[in-house]
């Protein structure tokens, strides 16, 4: 059912970047603020450095898509490299 549901969602170009712009400016900032602080908490404590890390993930990640409509197409489930 799981492979089922991913194949769904690649086949219609779903990405998790996409789930990140369908929630929102302030549910995705919330969700990637979660990230960078489990993923680089213990690395920069620095109040700032985490935000501007956040903002920065934000505009790269929230922008329209573009390569992620090409990796549709070169990745697709059960393609040989």
């Amino acid at each position: 059912m799981f492979v089922k549901t991913v194949g769904y969602f690649w086949e219609n170009q779903y990405t998790p970047m996409t789930f990140l712009r369908g929630i929102g400016p302030l549910g995705s900032h919330k969700l990637l603020r979660g990230f960078v602080m489990k993923r680089m908490g213990r690395v920069h404590n620095d109040p700032e450095h985490i935000e501007a890390l956040t903002n920065y993930m934000k505009e790269i990640l929230l922008r329209p898509q573009c390569g992620e409509k090409a990796l549709h197409h070169i990745l697709e489930p059960g393609a040989w490299a």
